[in-house]
């Protein structure tokens, strides 16, 4: 399946800059710049919100992917395999959707991850609105044509935030602390 929309290596959409302008600092010693693959990251969410889960997940998958499922419930194999999975899992009614948070490109240029939380609006055939939300690691590799697309991604269920960032108990969602605050790399 082919990735509809690629990123140039260093170009990062508008809306996207603006989003992850704080953690696309380079960690120290690097010498490659995570922004495409924040963008790719990105734009899987948007393929997502506009094609389905199961396209978006179909599409940006490599042939071998990797998807880890919550704690008892193993895992999915294969591009085909995971579209059709999340296809049946997410309704066509959910808007699933998430925000890349941080990334890391390693200094080869051809691997690298993205963590950010994730949110499912799930309506249900007797109507009203159920939100969950996740947090999620995804490793993405560079194909030979210069798309990114993910090897394995895997996620975890998170309390839901509230439009303050924070989540209902009123803890910072940040484990590396408030919102913006760049991860501490090590050096």
């Amino acid at each position: 399946m082919e990735n509809p929309s690629p990123a140039a290596p260093d170009t990062v959409p508008p809306a996207v800059a603006g989003a992850h302008a704080a953690h696309t600092r380079r960690p120290p010693g690097d010498s490659v710049s995570p922004a495409p693959l924040l963008a790719a990251d990105a734009e899987f969410s948007v393929r997502s919100a506009t094609a389905g889960a199961g396209a978006a997940f179909g599409e940006f998958a490599e042939p071998a992917a990797l998807l880890l499922l919550g704690a008892g419930h193993g895992m999915v194999w294969g591009d085909s395999a995971i579209a059709g999975f999340i296809g049946g899992a997410i309704p066509a009614t959910d808007r699933l959707t998430w925000t890349p948070r941080a990334g890391r490109i390693a200094p080869g240029g051809d691997l690298g991850f993205t963590v950010g939380d994730a949110i499912d609006h799930h309506v249900p055939a007797a109507g009203g609105e159920q939100v969950s939300s996740t947090k999620y690691l995804t490793v993405w590799r560079r194909q030979t044509d210069g798309r990114w697309r993910y090897a394995a991604d895997a996620g975890n269920a998170q309390p839901v935030p509230s439009s303050s960032g924070s989540t209902a108990s009123g803890a910072s969602r940040s484990a590396v602390g408030p919102p913006g605050a760049e991860p501490p790399w090590p050096g």
